[in-house]
């Protein structure tokens, strides 16, 4: 959702510059390796985690096109943004692999979480008018989604029997995305 002002430089050329407001949604898979080093004589512990993540964003943006009449259609665009990202994290799994535990999720008695973190991204792409209020795109887009922390839950279990432990903190690094987008644009 956006506004587009047109500004004439000169001889059919101009500058768009443009305000949106962009929402989107996209889920994954996540799994990492994590090496549990301890003190005091005790062996290490090596987990495989995994966890299923959605997205959803909501990016507050400034975009720029060229159109000339020279392009027959065609309009280049640039175009970054800031906003915010949730992030739900859910059928959380830590597996201990060395020494290993079979049938012990570590993190069985809290297996989702949420969390906001702050997202920027830069866009360039070609805008194509077929006709006088539609239009049609592609773009690439670089999304950056700030570290997020998450608290899952005790390992508790009484069958198999295994000694409890505390909540789980686990931190979810930068993360960086490179995608494609087409789509369809209708002007009011």
């Amino acid at each position: 959702l956006g506004y587009e002002w047109s500004k004439p430089l000169c001889s059919g050329w101009s500058l768009a510059p443009a305000a949106e407001l962009e929402a989107f949604f996209f889920k994954h898979k996540k799994k990492g390796h994590l090496i549990n080093q301890t003190v005091n004589g005790l062996d290490e512990h090596d987990f495989l985690d995994s966890f299923h993540m959605n997205s959803k964003v909501i990016l507050a943006n400034i975009v720029l096109s060229i159109q000339n009449d020279c392009f027959c259609g065609f309009s280049p665009y640039v175009g970054g943004g800031i906003g915010a990202t949730r992030l739900s994290l859910y059928k959380a799994d830590s597996f201990q692999v060395e020494p290993l535990e079979p049938g012990v999720n570590h993190f069985n008695s809290k297996r989702n979480d949420s969390s906001w973190a702050f997202a920027a991204q830069v866009k360039a792409g070609l805008n194509y008018s077929f006709c006088e209020n539609f239009h049609v795109f592609a773009e690439y887009r670089y999304l950056f989604v700030d570290a997020s922390n998450y608290i899952f839950g005790a390992t508790n279990y009484t069958v198999p029997p295994h000694v409890p432990t505390s909540a789980w903190n686990v931190k979810i690094k930068d993360i960086h995305y490179n995608a494609f987008a087409v789509g369809f644009q209708y002007d009011l």
